[in-house]
């Protein structure tokens, strides 16, 4: 869980440090542009890898499913109003991530230390 969280916690300060670059020069829109694509990957990343350890997490499967919404109507229309999904589903995400308890985890090791 701690990969998870850190992928997830780079994945935050990258924009952060676009941001802090862009007041010191003036050339930050490709930048942007980098660090935009790089904090996507790195979420899903995270996403999958939390699925990965807890499949039965009915809120990462939420997360895919608006996931997958979002790029079929980035692919399908030409809105603009899909881009506030990127940011919410970061949240989400994030959200999903730090308030897990891990439960199944510990479920997991104290069965393996029974048998």
């Amino acid at each position: 869980m701690k990969t998870i969280r850190s992928i997830n916690t780079i994945s935050f300060m990258i924009p952060l440090c676009i941001a802090a670059i862009e007041l010191i020069i003036s050339q930050g829109v490709f930048l942007a542009i980098i660090a935009t694509m790089a904090t996507g990957f790195l979420q899903t990343i995270a996403a999958v890898l939390f699925a990965m350890r807890k499949p039965g997490s009915w809120y990462i499967w939420i997360y895919f499913f608006f996931y997958a919404v979002f790029f079929i109507l980035l692919t399908t229309t030409d809105t603009d109003g899909i881009w506030f999904m990127p940011p919410v589903l970061f949240l989400y995400l994030s959200f999903i991530i730090y308030t897990d308890s891990g439960e199944t985890e510990n479920a997991t090791s104290s069965e393996t230390f029974q048998n």
